[in-house]
């Protein structure tokens, strides 16, 4: 709705799938999957499964033009978070490693020896 002297607007349609421009879908699911994981925070998960029901197509066909959209799927179901802590050689030794072996929906965290991790992190010690 618009008042009948805004004829010259311009308007520019965001498309759901992947094309020349990507539209930035697949970066919001990636980064909503990846907050999820590093806070442990539920709003981030609601918002990302809310973003998935709403551009995920019925045909699983389509969905492939979507891969960012899927890969943020993939790192909430199904990724791994690795956290390593240390310092020096050592650290960039395992960070390589996770790095090079570790499955691509993944999440690697470096922090320094004795660093705090938030309690609703899942991978926070109890």
């Amino acid at each position: 709705m618009s008042t009948n002297d805004t004829s010259g607007l311009i308007t520019r349609p965001k498309p759901i799938p992947n094309n020349a421009t990507p539209p930035g879908n697949g970066n919001m699911a990636g980064a909503l999957a990846r907050l999820y994981n590093l806070a442990g925070n539920e709003p981030y998960r609601y918002r990302l499964a809310k973003l998935l029901a709403t551009l995920t197509p019925p045909e699983s066909l389509k969905a492939l033009q979507q891969l960012p959209t899927l890969i943020g799927f993939e790192i909430l179901n199904g990724g791994i978070q690795i956290f390593i802590t240390g310092e020096g050689a050592v650290l960039v030794a395992l960070r390589r490693a996770a790095i090079d072996h570790a499955p691509s929906a993944r999440l690697i965290v470096s922090t320094p020896s004795g660093a705090k991790i938030p309690s609703a992190q899942p991978a926070h010690c109890r």
